[in-house]
């Protein structure tokens, strides 16, 4: 595998997928992953890139942010599998060495797992599901809240750790 400047190094591609239905954390889970990988010194995002949302209530992000020699695709958006599946096949065209994307459980095609699946052995996967926290008479919707947030900044923190050590593995 090469570097940005076509250098040798031996880094994985790994693509970290987080899937779940609707409402389980897994935009939060990315935008924190994201927060925290664009805190790392040297982060800088490709410019002309990233795509902002029109929408100031949506929380999707589309970047591409470089972190020293590898560079690491982010894509919050799963509930549209073609734009998704579109977005990552960008971030491999860009020679993205890390991919953080979310797949929606209810697609019904099963675009998205389809086509991750169907990526080459260049590609590790790394699958995280995010729970469906039910039971009203368990949580109340405060209650169900707060454990979504809580689950989504641990994942949100292995996923940092573990690019972490792709980073320092460059």
């Amino acid at each position: 595998m090469t570097d940005l400047r076509g250098m040798k190094m031996n880094v994985d591609k790994t693509i970290f997928v987080l899937s779940g239905k609707p409402n389980t954390g897994k935009t939060t889970t990315i935008v924190q992953t994201h927060e925290l990988l664009d805190d790392l010194p040297g982060a800088d995002e490709l410019p002309g890139f990233s795509k902002a949302n029109q929408n100031p209530d949506d929380q999707d992000i589309e970047r591409i942010i470089d972190v020293g020699c590898v560079r690491i695709g982010i894509v919050s958006q799963g509930d549209d599998s073609d734009k998704a599946i579109a977005t990552i096949q960008e971030f491999q065209n860009k020679n993205c060495h890390i991919i953080i994307c979310a797949c929606y459980t209810r697609d019904t095609k099963g675009s998205i797992m389809k086509y991750i699946n169907s990526l080459p052995d260049s590609y590790s996967c790394c699958w995280f599901r995010t729970p469906e926290i039910s039971g009203e008479w368990l949580f109340n919707d405060n209650e169900k809240e707060e454990a979504c947030k809580a689950y989504s900044q641990v994942t949100a923190n292995m996923i940092f750790n573990m690019i972490k050590n792709h980073i320092k593995a460059a």
